[in-house]
């Protein structure tokens, strides 16, 4: 769950609502309301605009400063991953995710070498 749906997956936080309490808080009480309509769990949609600031920012095209209260919320071990409207999710675990946590285990270095025309990527 993040600000927008992403290309290759996933849903807009208003997708996702808590039982009660706030999405991403210790408040959160499950189960959650997941409305499968607004999204996917793995599917790529090209039709959906543009790109959300966690797509951006995995591509290198903006860093964590330029997303500093954005969160990404994954729903680990939930017991539905498809259904129809609003459906009730129940996951083993709620992991948020900011900014901060992507950049600190990225490699910096490698994202900085641009890749030049017929170089091997691996």
């Amino acid at each position: 769950v993040m600000h927008k749906r992403g290309m290759l997956g996933g849903f807009p936080a208003s997708a996702v609502k808590c039982t009660s309490g706030v999405l991403g808080e210790d408040s959160c009480k499950q189960p959650l309301l997941w409305d499968f309509s607004q999204g996917s769990t793995k599917t790529s949609h090209d039709e959906i605009g543009g790109y959300n600031k966690f797509d951006l920012l995995l591509m290198g095209l903006i860093s964590g400063k330029d997303m500093p209260n954005e969160k990404l919320i994954f729903c680990e071990g939930a017991d539905k991953l498809y259904g129809q409207g609003e459906q009730p999710v129940t996951c083993k675990k709620i992991r948020v995710i900011t900014a901060a946590d992507i950049e600190a285990v990225r490699h910096h270095e490698k994202d900085e070498r641009p890749v030049k025309k017929g170089e091997t990527l691996w």
